[in-house]
């Protein structure tokens, strides 16, 4: 959160290392060294927090959690909020709204005026002019039964129930004297659902109350399934026994006919969770009736030629039941299917083939212990290429100690793996079904067991089987030729992807033209105002030849020509077939902020932004003085820079190929910031330009900063179909790594890093990490404008 003190902003530029971001006390520390942010943590923290304690509820919510509207009176932030060092009110997750204003915002999505502008704040004054409200399954939980239906429509079938699942009394706190209630005293993992018809909406909300206690380890979710099978966590339920409301967007990809709602508790201990008001809202597309076409006169059907009898589809399966006669205690390679895996199960530390007589069916199980290693996985590849459905089944029995957990995961590439779903850690034998999505039907396709957590969590896996239909099966592999194939040498250094082959239609009007090498400040005039960027041109440079150009992003308190070196851009191996330019922001009083100055970028969604008129008035002069491939325009930035890169994407996607967003903050700048709409409109996915390649990379020890959140919008503005990691919401997201959203218009991807280990470059999680250039620019080059 870029949060100015309230007093004048002093800004320091002394030699040593640099710390990005950090504001302070009454010091903003962009170039402050470690010395410097240490002594500026005063007392100013612990009295500010005093003076806005009574104000600001600083519960542990996360994103999601809505306050209510009355709190939006008095402060310029609503309810849930951080409070940092200068003690102003740090906005969190992707709504800033009372429940009943989220409501407002949805029925206004059709109309020519933006909604923020017809309906009042607090009460939805001025909803008249906006489209009807929407039909609705709901349930207040007023009949005291499973069955309650209090929207205007059905839904299909009652809340399940099991162990731990209650409709109970609290008339301290259920609005109708009744609530949904999950308790995990008697087992750690208590679910309840209920489905309804969503196939006909064209976008969907849930809403929902809740006030929930957990005990150290526990947690409670909101989920979703589209077949009642596989189910993905919308999000968290905070436990800190506040009452709150939460309000989410349910993917389109689950708008079916057995669509499932789901809440869950886990963990050992008491773990109480209360739901109550629960609302599942659509929308439909309002589209009119299809006029029939004319009636043609009746034309003699013509003999049609023989057509083939269909190919019948055919099963397969790849499974290993690990028993003795493939080896037993040491044989990790069973096939016991009528494919064969191809490889063997990874082993480790905390994997075995073990034995247990009285559970394993054939005597042995791949089992997995964390009682030396706290993330224990083994994985294992087929080739689904050729399927047209799959599904994995399994037997488990797993104990936990507190906090513990265990699942199987799937991967369509090796790397990147999502959650199927959640193993019970309750001592007892089960069996476990899911389905494996279409986009994980690959030949690189691995499956994954994973136990998790301190303490001895012990989990034993036996029968596995992935079960595929197939017209053909996998393609087999290539006969083994008489004589093998001398490997390839391999390369020095790796190779960058190679560009896309130019095309001199889309090179800028500079080409012909000479221009000066080097690097140097170039002054221009934008919006009525003088405006520098500085540029760098490789030396050689062909007047010819279309040069990709990359702008760069600075942070708050910085400029073009520090920012140059700090990115490290031109070190890579492509630098000499790019341009480089390095906008600096204006320095500028920024109310919002805390009411201090500083340079920064003006981030807001709306047609007057300085800041994005100014990246359209560069892009035409260099293009104009240089020889641009335009279909090759790129943008990066960190920190504020990043906010700047993930912003600008959504208003000019027309004209930038692909961006990177390194260190950005919360999503202000697509959901609307209260107090500043003006500057900051409320916008939906689909007012962005286009889906544009969009790369957001974000530390995991980068508090308070939420780049996490504009990935989720990118989820949604690149029409993405299913998360990588599992969850749709990024913040759930806690082991390094690159996460690739499928079923995307545009690629979508979310880095998580961890720079603790750096030995060349910062530590602090919110620089760059240290392998950021080559990351950048290999993912530019992949992209051209379409």
């Amino acid at each position: 959160m870029k949060v100015l003190s309230r007093t004048s902003l002093i800004l320091l530029f002394p030699s040593g290392p640099l710390v990005h971001g950090r504001i302070v006390g009454t010091t903003v520390t962009r170039n402050a060294t470690v010395n410097e942010i240490i002594s500026s943590r005063s007392s100013d923290s612990t009295r500010s927090r005093e003076r806005l304690g009574a104000s600001v509820d600083n519960a542990e919510s996360l994103n999601t959690t809505i306050g209510d509207e009355h709190e939006l009176e008095g402060i310029s932030n609503p309810k849930h909020t951080d409070i940092f060092s200068d003690g102003m009110p740090s906005l969190r997750g992707p709504s800033v709204m009372s429940r009943q204003l989220l409501i407002c915002k949805n029925w206004c999505p059709g109309n020519s005026k933006p909604w923020s502008k017809k309906c009042n704040w607090l009460n939805c004054e001025g909803c008249s002019e906006c489209n009807p409200p929407p039909e609705n399954y709901a349930d207040n939980f007023a009949s005291g039964s499973y069955g309650g239906n209090t929207g205007s429509l059905n839904w299909i079938g009652s809340w399940t129930s099991s162990t731990g699942v209650w409709i109970t009394q609290m008339s301290n706190w259920c609005k109708s004297g009744y609530c949904l209630r999950l308790i995990t005293d008697y087992n750690s993992n208590v679910k309840s659902e209920r489905r309804a018809d969503l196939s006909g909406a064209s976008s969907a909300y849930v809403t929902f109350d809740h006030k929930a206690t957990l005990a150290q380890g526990g947690s409670a979710t909101v989920e979703v399934s589209s077949d009642g099978n596989n189910f993905v966590v919308l999000g968290n339920i905070p436990g800190n026994g506040q009452e709150g409301s939460a309000f989410y967007t349910i993917p389109p990809s689950y708008f079916t006919g057995s669509f499932r709602v789901r809440f869950r508790a886990s963990g050992s201990g008491w773990n109480d969770v209360y739901i109550d008001n629960v609302s599942v809202d659509l929308f439909s597309s309002g589209a009119p009736a299809p006029v029939p076409a004319p009636i043609p006169a009746p034309v003699p059907a013509p003999i049609p030629a023989p057509v083939p009898a269909p190919v019948p589809a055919q099963n397969f399966n790849y499974a290993d039941n690990f028993d003795a006669a493939n080896g037993g205690s040491s044989g990790n390679s069973g096939n016991d299917g009528n494919l064969d895996w191809a490889t063997s199960w990874t082993s480790g530390t905390g994997v075995w083939i073990s034995q247990m007589s009285n559970w394993c069916e054939s005597g042995y199980c791949l089992r997995l212990i964390t009682d030396y290693s706290s993330n224990v996985q083994s994985e294992r590849r087929a080739d689904l290429s050729g399927a047209t459905s799959a599904q994995v089944t399994f037997d488990y029995k797993a104990t936990f100690d507190q906090g513990g957990s265990a699942s199987v995961e799937v991967s369509s590439d090796g790397n990147n793996f999502v959650v199927l779903g959640n193993i019970p850690g309750n001592s007892q034998a089960g069996s476990a079904s899911y389905t494996i999505p279409p986009s994980y039907f690959t030949s690189s396709f691995r499956i994954r067991f994973r136990a998790s957590g301190s303490g001895w969590n012990d989990v034993y896996i036996d029968n596995i089987s992935i079960d595929l239909n197939s017209i053909s099966g996998p393609t087999p592999p290539a006969p083994t030729p008489s004589s093998p194939t001398p490997p390839a040498p391999t390369p020095a250094s790796p190779t960058p992807p190679s560009p896309t082959p130019q095309s001199p239609s889309q090179f800028s009007s500079g080409c012909g033209k000479s221009a000066q090498e080097g690097e140097y400040y170039i002054t221009i005039t934008s919006s009525n105002s003088a405006r520098k960027y500085y540029i760098s041109v490789p030396s050689n440079y062909d007047a010819n030849f279309g040069y990709f150009l990359v702008f760069g992003y600075h942070g708050i308190g910085w400029s073009g020509d520090i920012m140059q070196p700090y990115l490290r851009l031109e070190g890579t191996s492509m630098a000499s077939q790019a341009i480089f330019v390095y906008p600096d922001a204006e320095y500028l009083y920024w109310p919002e902020w805390g009411g201090s100055s500083s340079t920064g970028w003006r981030t807001g969604q709306r047609s007057s932004n300085e800041d994005f008129i100014f990246f359209d008035d560069i892009l035409d002069d260099v293009a104009n003085n240089h020889c641009i491939d335009l279909s090759r325009v790129y943008v990066t930035g960190q920190s504020w820079g990043g906010d700047m890169s993930s912003s600008l994407p959504c208003a000019r996607g027309n004209k930038i190929a692909a961006s990177v967003s390194v260190a950005s903050n919360e999503a202000l700048f697509f959901k609307g910031f209260p107090g500043y709409m003006h500057l900051y409109p409320a916008i939906q996915p689909q007012d962005c330009d286009r889906p544009v390649p969009m790369m957001t990379m974000h530390g995991r020890r980068d508090t308070p900063y939420e780049a996490w959140e504009p990935a989720n919008w990118w989820y949604d503005i690149n029409q993405c179909s299913f998360p990588g990691g599992g969850y749709f919401d990024k913040i759930n997201i806690n082991t390094p790594g690159t996460y690739t959203d499928t079923g995307c218009s545009a690629p979508n991807i979310y880095v998580l890093y961890d720079n603790s280990g750096a030995t060349q470059h910062w530590t602090d999680d919110h620089n760059i990490p240290q392998n950021y250039e080559d990351v950048a620019m290999n993912f530019f080059l992949q992209h051209v404008l379409p």
